[in-house]
């Protein structure tokens, strides 16, 4: 864990760069995020949460938001899931994002959750995107 959370916290920029070497660094700490949140610990809840509103690029957002997708009976997942869809509402392809986190959750009972996801107001059956988001 404790290498993990290093090489997260020594891969994490002040502000968004688009060279070479500042996507590997986003990429590498993304994937730290990413397995750290496999622990199932509420510090790591909390961090992926912190870095979810801090995010200045979709990268890192989704990042975060991913990470907590998979986490059952979480605060900060569903937390981070209201406020994206607050934020990003307005942008049905984004939404498609929004929709296909949530479906590919490994969460226990996930099913219920893809038919709730079919009945939100961002998901239209008659859009074969948002049908592929929850349905894949």
């Amino acid at each position: 864990k404790s290498e993990l959370m290093w090489t997260m916290k020594d891969n994490t920029s002040e502000k968004y760069e688009r060279d070479g070497e500042s996507r590997a660094a986003r990429t590498l700490k993304n994937m730290c995020l990413g397995l750290l949140s496999y622990l199932e610990d509420p510090e790591i809840d909390a961090e992926a949460l912190a870095r979810f509103k801090s995010a200045d690029n979709m990268t890192d957002q989704i990042s975060a938001l991913s990470a907590l997708s998979g986490r059952a009976d979480c605060e900060a997942r569903t937390d981070a899931i209201d406020m994206f869809y607050e934020q990003w509402k307005h942008d049905p392809l984004i939404m498609n994002k929004w929709l296909g986190l949530q479906a590919g959750a490994a969460l226990p009972n996930n099913v219920e959750n893809v038919k709730r996801l079919t009945e939100h107001p961002a998901f239209d059956i008659k859009n074969p995107n948002n049908v592929y988001s929850v349905g894949g």
